[in-house]
This record gives structure tokens, C-alpha cells and sequence, in this order.
């Protein structure tokens, strides 16, 4: 897996694989499952992560021969849907499908109503490559004349994204630390409002996932300037990488499964491996990548002590950039 295409930012330190402890649970796991399943998306309909979720909830319920029902609950930079979840029966009927606020969010917030060792890390799913995406209008149509545009006029520019300390948030800043651009950050509910916002614009433009931003460059509502991966992708190929115009920079956001702490292990590993055998599948594998998706289907071990390194990385970044927390 190519590292330069997940996101490098924010976040709290010291969280070890060991950290993601189990809490007792009562739940018999031999007849699992019984019922239909809920798979919260802490984010609003709309954008990548509905999209990868949507995809795995249909192709997971077909294997355990259940409905596994998304559920969004967006609000607070993923808090609200992630603390639901925290406080959800341990049984393996509630799972949840996060993104890079998971390991932002220790840092981004004082105080947060949960803690990553009320979780179990399942496995990463799949990632993406951010893209810097613009308002069509905008008298910019590659990244020099938009570094340029911003430069004209520090402060004035303003920029969507997802929620505070979410990947599209976490790209801005580091472009901004890159390019010594000053812009200012209007953080929405997700994917599909942000978008929103830049098309009308309200703002100016959004470091989006190609999933959530495709449909409005095709209708031309959008202009692409750069791709946040180390070469260009296929559904894409018209957008130069970042690299191609001069600018030493790559982010991106990924989308892991995770089940609350104490679920039985047995049921952790029956839901992983369902789940990686959709995932794995060619046909799976292409329509994910037509959307702008990369599939890694690792394992809780690999996701687990990515999820530590990369809490410790967002809480040095930080650090670095001096981010007041929430």
C-alpha cells in the first residue's frame, strides 16, 4: 500500500495495538448473526465513505445471508456517529465504517465522549486520493495559477470541507503549510454539502475524493486542478498529479471498519473475512476503482498498528502547525 495515498496530518499519541481492548460481552457468537446488521457512517449521506459503505453493506449482508443496514449519523467532525457506537452492544450487530477523524480527532478536541480503546479495528477497506477541486468559475485552471490567485489574496479565499479535522480539512492545512497560502476554512457536514457549497460558490473549492466531486466535473459544475496521488488515475486521466506541477505533495483519506470493544473474537474474525472475500473480488476490486477507490482489505493486526502510527503522525503534525484544539 502506498502510504502517499493516505492522508498525513493531525492527532493524539501513544495508542498502542494492545490499546484496543475488549470489553465483556455476553453475546453467544456460534449462531451469529441472527438479524440484520447496522453499519453507522458518522458522516452525512454523500461522498466517499457513503459510497465504499453502501458497497461493502450489500456485499457483506449477501455473504452472512442478513441485511446490513447503513446507517448515517453525521455531526461534531464524525463525534456524534463515532460515540454511538462506543456505547452500542458489543454483539457484532452495530459495526462502524470511519475515516482519518478517528485518528484526528484525540488532537483536534479537548475532550472527546470516547476513547480508540472502545474500538476494535476490523480492517481497512479501501483509500483515496484527495483532490484539489474548484468552483468552475474561478480564474484558475492549473495549480500554479491558483497558488498564484491565492497569494493575491490571503485570507479572502475560502475553502469547504467536511468537518473540522477530517481528511478535506487536514489536506487544506497542509497545502496551506506547503505553499505558504493563507486561506479560511468553512467546515460543512460532509462530503455531499461541501460540494454543494463549492458548485454554488459559496466557497471556493474543497480537497474532495474523486468520489464525491466525479459527477460535478463531468456536468462541468467543477474544474479538478490536482490529485493528491503519485500518479494520475485511471478514472481521472486528465487531472495532473501535484508531483506532474511542481509541488512536492500527496494526502489522501482512508475508510476502515471498526466494531465496538468487547465484540467476540470469533465474531471479528468471521466479519473480516466476509468481508475481505467481497472485497478481493475482481469485479468488486473495479468498481471501487472506478469511483476513485483503492482496495487494501488488510487485516486487524495491519489496521491496528496503522491506526497507531497514524495517531501519533496527526498529534506530531500538530504540534508542528500549532492548531488550536476545539
Amino acid at each position: 500500500m502506498d502510504r502517499g495515498l493516505i492522508i498525513k496530518g493531525l492527532v493524539a499519541a501513544g495508542v498502542a495495538v494492545a490499546a484496543f481492548s475488549h470489553r465483556p460481552s455476553t453475546t453467544a457468537a456460534a449462531d451469529y448473526p441472527t438479524r440484520n446488521i447496522e453499519l453507522v457512517i458518522p458522516y452525512v449521506p454523500g461522498g466517499a465513505v457513503d459510497a465504499v459503505a453502501r458497497s461493502l453493506a450489500r456485499g457483506l449482508g449477501e455473504r452472512l445471508g442478513v441485511s446490513v443496514v447503513v446507517i448515517n449519523r453525521g455531526g461534531a467532525g464524525t463525534i456524534v456517529g463515532t460515540q454511538s457506537v462506543a456505547r452500542a452492544a458489543p454483539d457484532g450487530y452495530t459495526l462502524m465504517l470511519t475515516s482519518v477523524p478517528f485518528t484526528t480527532n484525540p488532537s483536534l478536541y479537548n475532550k472527546l465522549p470516547y476513547t480508540q480503546s472502545e474500538f476494535i479495528p476490523i480492517m481497512m477497506v479501501a483509500n483515496s486520493p484527495s483532490l484539489l477541486t474548484v468552483n468552475a468559475k474561478l480564474p484558475a485552471n492549473n495549480l500554479a495559477e491558483f497558488i498564484d490567485y491565492v497569494k493575491a489574496r490571503p485570507g479572502q479565499v475560502n475553502y469547504a470541507s467536511y468537518g473540522n479535522g477530517t481528511s478535506s480539512h487536514l489536506a487544506a492545512l497542509q497545502f496551506e503549510a506547503k505553499t505558504g497560502t493563507q486561506m479560511q476554512h468553512v467546515p460543512y457536514k460532509g462530503g455531499g454539502p461541501a460540494s454543494i457549497a463549492v458548485i454554488t460558490n459559496e466557497v471556493q473549492l474543497v480537497f474532495a475524493t474523486p468520489t464525491a466531486v466525479l459527477g460535478a466535473i463531468e456536468a462541468n459544475q467543477l474544474k479538478a486542478l490536482a490529485m493528491g496521488a503519485p500518479e494520475r488515475i485511471v478514472i481521472m486521466p486528465t487531472v495532473p498529479t501535484f508531483h506532474e506541477q511542481g509541488l512536492d505533495y500527496q494526502n489522501g483519506a482512508w475508510f476502515g471498519l471498526f466494531a465496538p470493544a468487547g465484540t467476540p473474537a470469533d465474531i471479528v474474525k468471521r466479519i473480516h473475512a466476509e468481508s475481505a472475500a467481497y472485497l478481493t473480488r475482481p469485479d468488486v476490486r473495479k468498481s471501487l476503482h472506478d469511483i476513485g477507490q483503492i482496495v487494501i482489505a488488510d487485516n486487524p493486526e495491519q489496521f491496528g498498528r496503522f491506526i497507531t502510527s497514524e495517531t501519533v503522525m496527526w498529534r506530531d503534525l500538530l504540534a508542528k502547525l500549532a492548531i488550536p484544539k476545539l
